[in-house]
């Protein structure tokens, strides 16, 4: 017991390092952004409404970044460490920042600048490292809820206040149309996936707590985030419900609507990204401290302490008893 709390919290002062700086969205990390990849991102004919980085070249088409960001967000909303090819659209809040050249056709930058040739808000070597291992140090939690299978959706079933952790395959959760997850209210889950390549097909439901995850409620999904730790390949082939880290792998997106944030190396297709950030970086990384319980050997020490004290406290009773005694006499 001793020895697997000591591994869980050098797990966790892991993933509290590589998030050092993080948090809630502080700038210059990939955790600001609903869209982050490492290398290139290519899409057409959807959007991103929140905000979108890439430490390569970002090339689109028909495309919007920004509409549900408000219009008192300020920095940018669209980042790329290389080049930006922008081919008709609108950046609706923040600015468009490019470390190499912007060549646009038909952009409209509604509320903010472009700026190419430009220093960019993130330094994307240093975030490859931090993401890796913050995914490692993910991987490494031990396991504390429940799955089960119906043999067309999982439900993932979790009594943690905190964090609820669940250790599955690429294998079933791309063999999944869908899946629930009941877990207490203001706690999270981490779904630690195994395996090299997952094509997930999004042709299923997707709820939490009995509350189905669609676009007009896209927040729900902000309490869920499934860790590719191992990936080097995403297949989306629809919708999809729930945060995604994935450094190491390249994602390919279908037609569908994406509830929540995806972190990957490469990012191509054409998925329209919903706000839903997960909210629980900080609680997986600096979870609640509790009193420890008193292993059998610490009890028996501690009953043997209060029966010497106990009989401590009756021989000064007794020897004051006696003092008094004398003294009237």
């Amino acid at each position: 017991m001793a020895i697997t709390m000591i591994r869980r919290a050098a797990l966790l002062a892991c993933g509290a390092l590589a998030l050092a700086g993080t948090g809630n969205a502080q700038a210059g990390t990939a955790l600001d952004y609903d869209v982050f990849a490492l290398g290139n991102f290519t899409s057409a004919w959807t959007e991103v409404n929140g905000s979108l980085a890439a430490g390569g070249n970002v090339n689109v088409q028909g495309f919007s970044v920004g509409k549900d960001l408000g219009a008192g967000y300020s920095g940018a909303s669209l980042v790329a460490g290389s080049n930006i090819v922008y081919a008709s659209g609108t950046v609706f809040h923040g600015d468009a920042v490019a470390g190499g050249a912007i060549t646009a056709s038909g952009l409209t930058v509604a509320n903010g600048v472009a700026t190419q040739n430009a220093p960019v808000p993130v330094n994307f070597a240093s975030e490859a490292t931090r993401l890796q291992n913050l995914s490692a140090s993910l991987s490494g939690l031990a396991a504390n809820g429940a799955i089960t299978s119906n043999g067309h959706s999982l439900t993932f079933t979790g009594t943690d206040a905190a964090v609820n952790v669940f250790n599955l395959t690429t294998s079933q959760l791309s063999s999944s149309g869908g899946f629930s997850v009941f877990i207490p209210e203001g706690s999270v889950a981490v779904f630690n996936v195994s395996g090299a390549a997952a094509a997930l097909s999004g042709n299923g439901a997707y709820t939490i707590n009995g509350q189905t995850i669609v676009n007009q409620s896209a927040g729900l999904a902000s309490s869920l985030l499934f860790n590719f730790s191992d990936a080097t390949a995403l297949t989306f082939g629809g919708s999809w419900a729930g945060n995604v880290l994935a450094p190491g792998a390249d994602a390919t997106l279908g037609w569908g609507g994406f509830f929540g944030s995806l972190v990957a190396n490469n990012i191509t297709g054409n998925s329209e990204f919903y706000v839903g950030r997960f909210t629980g970086y900080d609680l997986v990384t600096n979870p609640p401290v509790s009193a420890p319980v008193p292993e059998p050997a610490s009890w028996a020490m501690m009953i043997a302490g209060f029966g010497l004290i106990g009989g401590m406290l009756r021989r000064a009773r007794f020897g004051k008893a006696a003092g008094e005694g004398a003294v009237l006499a």
